[in-house]
């Protein structure tokens, strides 16, 4: 009889051990995932200032736009090219599609200064100057706010990369986000 009772013992010392392992595993996950989630917070925290600083270069383009068609009627075509520029990049939800589409925005704001910088009349006038410079205000904010975003991304990545993380990642579809350049 005494047997019995002794397996009886083993086998609940057994269980119990099994069990702490699995609780012990289930909040190491828990933990993972909540940090993991916290980084990636803060990623998209740092996107959205840029995004909205982005936002403030796609409102001083509009505005260039509407004051080069005032005074240059026949780039028209260049000019709806640019709209749709915008609207493509305004689509998109996705961080990294939208940081690729990004410098489709810069060649668009490359090809309005060229428009401008070959019509003196324009190159010279207060309205436009005045324009450019709150472009290239915006364009040291953003490039500010880039490098806090891409240290996030990286802290973010790497923490993403290490064994246990990379399995909660793919586990729980976690992103991986761009570096931003």
């Amino acid at each position: 009889m005494k047997m019995e009772g002794e397996n009886m013992e083993v086998e609940s010392i057994v269980i119990i051990g099994i069990m702490a392992v699995i609780a012990f595993i289930t909040f190491y996950i828990i933990g993972k995932y909540n940090r993991l989630k916290l980084y990636e917070t803060k990623v998209t925290s740092k996107w959205d200032t840029v995004n909205k600083l982005i936002n403030e270069k796609i409102a001083v383009l509009l505005k260039t736009i509407t004051f080069l068609k005032e005074h240059i009627k026949e780039e028209e075509v260049t000019y709806n090219d640019m709209n749709i520029v915008v609207d493509n990049y305004n689509k998109l939800t996705n961080i990294n599609d939208k940081i690729n589409e990004y410098s489709n925005l810069e060649e668009a704001f490359d090809k309005l200064y060229k428009i401008a910088e070959n019509n003196t009349k324009i190159s010279s006038d207060v309205e436009y100057n005045m324009l450019k410079e709150e472009n290239n205000n915006v364009n040291s904010k953003i490039e500010y706010s880039k490098e806090f975003y891409n240290n996030e991304v990286n802290i973010y990545n790497n923490k993403t990369s290490s064994f246990i993380s990379n399995l909660v990642v793919k586990m729980f579809s976690f992103n991986r986000y761009n570096i931003f350049r």
